[in-house]
């Protein structure tokens, strides 16, 4: 498991983004730690995120549509 800085490194999304994408259920950590608050991240879904950085620069709702529906 992945801090979110550390996380945010592997897959070139800011920890501000990361935060967002959690609060809107879009890419959720696998734990949160209740005392600290620190979000964990699996390397999961790094397939998915390399998979569509490309398309989100030409068209952002690509993003939404293939990490809720990953193309298999």
């Amino acid at each position: 498991m992945f801090k979110i800085g550390d996380f945010s490194k592997l897959s070139s999304l800011s920890i501000r983004m990361l935060r967002h994408y959690d609060k809107v259920e879009l890419l959720q950590p696998v734990k949160v730690d209740e005392q600290s608050g620190y979000r964990y991240y699996s390397a999961d879904p790094m397939f998915n995120i390399y998979h569509v950085s490309p398309a989100m620069e030409s068209d952002p709702n690509k993003w939404v549509t293939e990490v809720c529906y990953p193309v298999k």
